[in-house]
């Protein structure tokens, strides 16, 4: 009897340990299935800022994003998502109206506490405080603004008056207007791209009595690691070989077609320098036979900077040309990130832009007006004399 009383006991022990790991998972499972709740974002100061950018290098979110945000991280290009293992790029933290799970404080703030899922975005509920979190969204916000910035068609070139370098921290980009230009895959021919890897670059230009320079930013994660695809990096400008003032017709946007073909202002990392070439079909081109581009590049924090000069007017068949008073003229872009596989008619491409030569506002502008106003009321002052001189 004995015996049966400790086998009941120890029955009822375990009946009673496992209706506690029951009751434990049970508790388990409702705080996993319960509703985020996500408090009240506290305002973004300087110091929350710069708190939250000491946050993502301490939980290492660099190694992914990159220290500049660039999706640019070490692991960059190593990441494969989770249902597939296929291969799945970091957010580039200075785009995010491009965010998968939205861009607004909450948004981030959910996604910093739960991660994505099928993606490697972690969770770093157990790694940063609610106060922790709140201080990398502000940060994570203050990269750029939260929507995309307008497309104007019209591209402005600023005069300047000294000639032109190939300085990146030339202080006269700083008077030229930026302008934001997206890029969308090629859809007409074979092969197809659909979603481009470079999606956007900032576009600026000087010009000056004899010179004209463009400067292209464009993020990339890496300048070299697309070797290994077999790859490589292209930045394009395109315009028509031959152009009128005022004429309509204009090469096919995809690089021209045969009878109307296009000119190209093509730098690759495999040249090394920007060529200038000639081209009447998608990803085929010939040198021109004379070279008059200079050029300056480097690749910073993911982040490609290619500066390009040329004289306004050279005389070269087939280049095209700045004359003094032409001031409107087409131009078109096209890119390819190498370690995407992209190349040949797989790129990333523009339609055609009008490039304006903006012309410098003379001082008749300002006197004209004053002297025609002088005019007008003298007039009209001699009309009342008049007026009264005749009543009376």
């Amino acid at each position: 009897e004995d015996e049966e009383d400790e086998e009941d006991e120890e029955d009822e022990e375990d009946e009673e340990d496992e209706e506690d790991e029951e009751d434990e998972e049970g508790e388990e499972d409702e705080a996993i299935i319960g509703p985020l709740l996500i408090p009240e974002s506290p305002p973004s100061t300087p110091e929350s800022i710069a708190l939250g950018r000491e946050l993502t290098l301490k939980v290492e979110c660099d190694k992914c994003h990159g220290k500049e945000g660039r999706a640019d991280g070490p692991s960059a290009l190593e990441l494969k998502d989770d249902w597939n293992e296929m291969p799945i790029r970091p957010a580039d933290w200075t785009v995010p109206w491009r965010f998968g799970g939205g861009n607004q404080p909450e948004d981030l703030f959910r996604t910093v506490r739960t991660g994505l899922n099928g993606t490697p975005m972690p969770s770093f509920a157990e790694d940063l405080s609610e106060e922790e979190t709140w201080n990398v969204v502000h940060y994570i916000r203050s990269l750029a603004q939260g929507t995309e910035p307008e497309v104007k068609r019209t591209l402005v070139s600023t005069k300047t008056e000294s000639p032109l370098t190939l300085e990146f921290d030339d202080s006269r980009w700083d008077s030229g207007r930026e302008f934001y230009v997206p890029f969308s895959g090629q859809l007409v021919l074979q092969e197809r791209l659909f979603q481009p890897a470079v999606h956007s670059m900032r576009f600026k230009s000087l010009y000056s009595e004899t010179e004209i320079a463009f400067r292209i930013q464009w993020n990339d994660p890496s300048s070299s690691e697309h070797k290994e695809f077999g790859g490589k990096d292209e930045m394009t400008i395109q315009f028509p070989a031959q152009y009128r003032d005022g004429e309509r017709e204009i090469p096919y946007f995809l690089m021209g077609r045969p009878g109307r073909s296009v000119n190209l202002w093509l730098w690759s990392d495999e040249q090394g320098k920007t060529i200038d070439a000639k081209a009447s079909r998608l990803g085929e081109w010939t040198l021109q036979e004379e070279q008059s581009l200079q050029s300056s590049i480097r690749h910073i924090n993911g982040q490609y900077t290619l500066i390009i000069k040329r004289e306004r007017v050279n005389g070269h068949k087939g280049s095209i040309q700045f004359h003094p008073q032409r001031t409107i003229i087409p131009l078109a872009f096209s890119a390819v990130e190498g370690s995407s596989s992209e190349g040949g008619t797989r790129r990333g491409v523009t339609t055609w832009y009008k490039l304006l030569l903006e012309q410098p506002v003379g001082m008749q502008v300002y006197v004209v007006p004053v002297i025609l106003f002088m005019i007008i009321l003298g007039l009209e002052v001699l009309l009342m004399i008049h007026l009264r001189r005749k009543d009376k």
